[in-house]
């Protein structure tokens, strides 16, 4: 399974047994690395909710060729690059809900493949 490199990955091989029993983790450990993930996920949040509110986001259909033309390749271009980290996320998601019996907290394993 090819897992991208960040934060919530970490955090998730962290809830794992055997890493846990490899690297001699405690349990305040894990928590300690799942609140830097979760800290991270909320500060994301956030910015995301400023530009949104912030930003005067306006949800309307602009019927100019060029303007659509830049957006389809812009969206393009975003989703390619999101799909790995999305892609991660879902094996992330399945291997926490086929094998519970390999993490310490499993449903925390499966909530940091969703974010």
């Amino acid at each position: 399974m090819k897992i991208s490199a960040n934060i919530y990955s970490a955090c998730y091989f962290g809830l794992l047994k055997a890493n846990k029993k490899e690297l001699k983790m405690t349990d305040s450990d894990q928590f300690d690395l799942l609140f830097k993930a979760l800290l991270i996920f909320g500060v994301q949040m956030f910015f995301s909710f400023c530009v949104y509110f912030y930003g005067n986001v306006k949800m309307e259909l602009n019927n100019n060729v060029t303007l659509q033309l830049a957006l389809i390749f812009c969206t393009l271009l975003l989703h390619l690059g999101c799909i790995p980290g999305a892609k991660s996320g879902m094996y992330m998601m399945k291997f926490a809900l086929c094998h519970p019996e390999k993490f310490s907290h499993p449903t925390l394993a499966f909530i940091l493949g969703l974010m």
